[in-house]
């Protein structure tokens, strides 16, 4: 290829290089039509160096990282050849996104040459963030994952704060056809463990020992194992590791402990798996530094690299925009021909999709490479389908604008702006939309992650009113992923339960109600508007939901970061109390409300409630916003110290709202005048139109690494700061549950409260409590469906697996639903019997047939009995 850039490369525009090694490449590559254009790095084999068993490790490492789904873990989006000049020949590539940071080793360059040693808790939370990700490939499902090459290099660490582990091409595990060939060792020897410079088969324990070999690093400043040493593989081999603490004093005596354990030269004398390793330091982490979490990690990187991230960000926008002034990347959508490999040379023209017809889509492929499966929802504005991505079998949702919009040039920008904002925050608790284009007919389409959960609505509709900790959670995720739109200078303006899935993500450690934030459809830009941007929103028109609106933005006027805040606390609102702060049968009766009628307090309707939560609830709804919390941050953290137990010094400011007079006929009559203005302009609700999702999909970035040798330094570690509590887990089974005006019955409620923090001791590991909980249920005779396979899990847990299956029977006989059945299911594949087992799974997807992890275990299950 001529050193040219931008140029195209299949689908994918490339930016410019990123790095070369001897058998690859890095590029910064990019997707998407103007204005909806999402960065990537496209890495290549390089086709003249690569033999077979390079290229089929590199094939295997696509396959690989597509079935992990983690916030730690880089996985692979997309995967396939492209045809190349100036030979023709086919190159193969993986496809990642791109992630606004720096790799470990160049931030510990960095500290090197600044004289600045590397902190100790954020050595120990980056250290903690790699074994949660690595035990989930470890344990996922039958992938039986170990990576081989944890170091530095494959380190990444975001500027937002988050530690991604990338660079599973030298990873094994059970699902790969490549087979390291006897005698030959993968991997950097430096960050080895003696096993693997052994040769000898390895577990997860050798990619623990790895993180210690960092971790020892991070905190002396100095390399364990220098490259430069003669004998580097022997002593690799024969480890003799000197504590820390000789060689710095910073390093306290209880971390010194779980360091050396990490690093024990055998492997049963480290830690069982990488969940035990995080757990302790966890555990450290609570006790030495309880305040450590991505800000803290995000502030030393700016401190570490300044102008550098402004100066970056601005390279890569004048590259996007180089880009769209060469003529050559000007494509006519409406002419694409989708085309799909059948086999090795052979395309295949495929029937083209059309949007008119939504049925017509269904069976089709869209750009060639999304096979649409079926329709899943229907708004205002456009269809969502459930997809493939045919070359890497991963689900996506795809959300088509219907065909009659296409010509609205204000409803097409709104619809392109959920993909620009989405992209220009990359959150995790944002949904992720990685792919854009336009059908034959010329209808906008947006691709995004399938999500596995429920909207916060059908939650709150079906087991309001929640727990104070479980809506504490669920709102300070929500307050998270705003607090980063607003720091990239975007306003949400239609946050509703609706507009928030939950989506249970896979562990160890799981999590449930995880939160992902949906629908920046109206989202508007804080930033200085541009005279073309000026009309998108018509002046006087009010956009959102009534019930969650703030007044300012019901009256249509311009609003900034409080509005949101508004919405915030009208959805925590509902969740304790189990409805809307204002309700009513028509627009103009709840900003009637909105004007006249305080909400009853939650402490009316719930006296048990913290009263700080009611007070910050209070405040969040003050009609005026200079009354509400300052920024969707302190919101964040005032939630996070309520769940944690700590009291903090908060900015209350202005009181009690009800004494503000906020009842002032002045104002009464300026908000009813701003809802006859909205009634005269035409007020806009946009319907949410997106789907019940399946399948979490992984954020992805990459970049080069930078072998450099840190030097030795010896600073006093910054004081340190915290890591956000954990979510509150859910119990499986759907029961409804009246709202706060019906009656309750009291034990019933109480069941619910005591089975929501059974479900939480369970996922933390506190197996006697929750085994204790679910027998307090139990003596209620109410829920026994959830609480017999709540007990069989712990039984399994345990891993006392007679007991597990003897319990799990009698909770599908309770009525356990397909939880039950699950749990079952494990239980009999433990104790070898395969044939029940995959029976048990087999009843799990008559229930729930997109169920992965029971396809994953009938599979396992299937295969040992063949054996």
């Amino acid at each position: 290829m001529p050193d040219l850039f931008p140029r195209d490369f299949g689908r994918y525009s490339l930016l410019a290089p990123l790095a070369e090694g001897g058998m690859g490449a890095l590029y910064l590559a990019c997707q998407g039509e103007r204005g909806l254009e999402k960065l990537c790095v496209i890495k290549t084999v390089l086709p003249q160096l690569a033999d077979a068993e390079y290229v089929a490790r590199f094939r295997d490492e696509a396959k690989v990282v597509v079935r992990l789904s983690h916030g730690n873990l880089v996985p692979v989006f997309d995967a396939g050849t492209v045809r190349v000049p100036p030979n023709d020949r086919d190159e193969l590539y993986l496809a990642m996104e791109h992630v606004d940071g720096k790799d470990l080793r160049a931030v510990w360059n960095r500290c090197a040459h600044k004289g600045v040693a590397f902190p100790v808790d954020i050595a120990v939370y980056i250290a903690r963030e790699l074994a949660r990700g690595l035990q989930h490939a470890h344990s996922a499902h039958d992938i039986r994952l170990v990576h081989r090459d944890v170091s530095p290099p494959n380190v990444l660490v975001s500027f937002a704060g988050e530690v991604k582990l990338t660079d599973f091409g030298l990873a094994a595990s059970a699902i790969k056809k490549e087979k390291t060939a006897p005698g030959i060792i993968y991997g950097k020897v430096s960050y080895m463990s003696p096993e693997q410079a052994r040769g000898e088969v390895l577990d997860g324990r050798t990619d623990l020992y790895a993180v210690g070999v960092i971790l020892w690093e991070l905190l002396t400043g100095r390399q364990l194992f220098p490259q430069a040493e003669a004998n580097l593989i022997e002593r690799v081999r024969d480890p003799v590791i000197e504590p820390p603490s000789r060689l710095t004093s910073r390093v306290p005596a209880d971390l010194e402990v779980i360091v050396m354990r990490s690093l024990a030269p055998v492997r049963d004398d480290r830690y069982a798996d990488c969940d035990a390793f995080r757990a302790a330091l966890a555990g450290w982490l609570a006790k030495h530094a309880p305040t450590i979490d991505n800000d803290r990690v995000a502030g030393f990187l700016r401190q570490l690299f300044g102008d550098e991230i402004d100066r970056d960000r601005k390279a890569r926008a004048a590259l996007l925009e180089a880009l769209h002034v060469d003529p050559r990347h000007s494509v006519d959508a409406a002419a694409k021909v989708a085309l799909s490999a059948t086999s090795p040379g052979v395309a295949t023209v495929l029937r083209q999709p059309t949007s008119t017809d939504p049925g017509a889509l269904i069976g089709t492929h869209l750009d060639g490479k999304y096979l649409v499966r079926r329709l899943i929802g229907e708004g205002g504005m456009g269809l969502v389908y459930e997809a493939e991505h045919v070359d890497i079998g991963r689900r996506v949702a795809i959300k088509i604008l219907h065909s009659r919009y296409t010509r609205e040039a204000d409803v097409v920008a709104r619809f392109r702006s959920e993909a620009r904002a989405a992209t220009r925050i990359g959150h995790p608790h944002i949904i992720d939309v990685f792919d854009s284009g336009t059908t034959v007919d010329g209808a906008v389409y947006l691709v995004m992650e399938f999500l596995d959960g429920r909207d916060l609505g059908w939650v709150i509709g079906d087991s309001s009113p929640l727990s104070a900790t479980r809506a504490m959670s669920i709102a300070r995720d929500i307050c998270e992923a705003l607090a980063a739109a607003h720091k990239a200078s975007i306003l949400h303006r239609d946050l509703k339960p609706e507009n928030i899935f939950l989506v249970n993500t896979p562990g160890p450690p799981a999590r449930v109600d995880f939160v992902k934030v949906l629908d920046f459809g109206i989202a508007k830009t804080l930033d200085a508007v541009t005279e073309k941007s000026k009309h998108q929103t018509t002046p006087g028109v009010a956009m959102g939901t009534p019930e969650y609106m703030a007044p300012e933005q019901a009256a249509g006027k311009d609003v900034d970061a409080r509005a949101d805040i508004y919405s915030v606390g009208a959805i925590l609102y509902e969740m304790l109390s189990g409805a809307p702060p204002h309700e009513g049968d028509n627009v103009m009766e709840v900003l009637t409300k909105k004007a006249t009628i305080v909400p009853a307090s939650l402490l009316t309707i719930r006296p048990e409630l913290p009263s700080a939560l009611a007070e910050l609830v209070e405040r969040a709804l003050a009609r005026e916003p200079a009354d509400r919390p300052e920024s969707m941050r302190a919101m964040a953290d005032e939630l996070t110290g309520m769940l944690e137990g700590r009291d903090l010094a908060v900015n209350r400011r202005g009181g009690d709202r009800r004494n503000r007079g906020e009842g002032s006929i002045a104002r009464t009559i300026a908000i009813a005048v701003a809802g006859a203005i909205v009634i005269a302009g035409g007020i806009v609700f946009w319907p949410n139109a997106h789907p019940r999702p399946v399948e979490p999909a992984p954020v992805t970035i990459v970049m080069p690494p930078v072998h450099v040798t840190p030097a030795t330094v010896k600073v006093e570690a910054p004081t340190p700061v915290e890591a956000p509590a954990p979510v509150v887990p859910k119990p499986h089974v759907r029961s409804a549950v009246a709202r706060p005006s019906e009656p309750k019955e009291p034990a019933s409620l109480e069941a619910k409260h005591k089975l929501v923090e059974a479900r939480q001791a369970l996922a933390a590991g506190q197996y006697a409590h929750a085994e204790a909980l679910f027998n307090q249920v139990r003596g209620m005779k109410l829920e026994m469906g959830a609480v017999t396979t709540g007990l069989a899990e712990v039984a399994f847990q345990r891993q006392n697996y007679d007991e597990a299956a003897r319990i799990g029977k009698r909770a599908t006989e309770a009525g356990g639903g397909w939880p039950a059945h699950m749990v079952l299911g494990n239980a009999l594949f433990k104790l070898g019997r395969y044939d029940e087992a995959i029976a048990q799974y087999q009843a799990v997807l008559k229930l729930d047939r997109s169920n992965n992890e029971a396809k994953s275990n009938m599979k396992a299950a299937t295969a040992r009995k063949g054996g």
